[in-house]
């Protein structure tokens, strides 16, 4: 039930995201380019948020079990050893840029979303 509740409020918050996407940007700063930039980076953030709500319950699950060492190793070798490779890769060797650092950033939350059920789960 709270893997499913923090996974709606990130839905919930994410299309609230979306809806003001083009908003966003320009409460931030006047330069057009940046404004662009952050209206076409919002989906890919959007996906991000779905994964990290059922990740901070999950997290949080294991942290009330008392196998905080376990989510822990999971969070280290998922940003650092996989996530943050995959996105400069994405960023720096595929020419995708900011948008490359942030599809690896969402595709980590999700792929870390999916071995935490299992690990809680099983």
């Amino acid at each position: 039930v709270a893997v499913l509740m923090g996974t709606v409020s990130m839905i919930i918050f994410a299309a609230v995201l979306m809806m003001m996407r083009n908003q966003l940007g320009a409460m931030f700063s006047e330069d057009q380019e940046v404004i662009t930039l952050t209206s076409f980076a919002v989906p890919t953030l959007a996906m991000s948020l779905i994964g990290e709500g059922a990740n901070t319950v999950l997290a949080g699950v294991l942290r009330g079990c008392g196998r905080q060492k376990i989510g822990a190793t999971i969070n280290l070798v998922m940003y650092w050893g996989l996530g943050l490779p995959f996105s400069c890769f994405l960023a720096f060797r595929m020419g995708m840029g900011a948008m490359g650092l942030w599809t690896g950033l969402a595709c980590t939350a999700s792929l870390q979303s999916m071995y935490l059920s299992y690990v809680v789960f099983k």
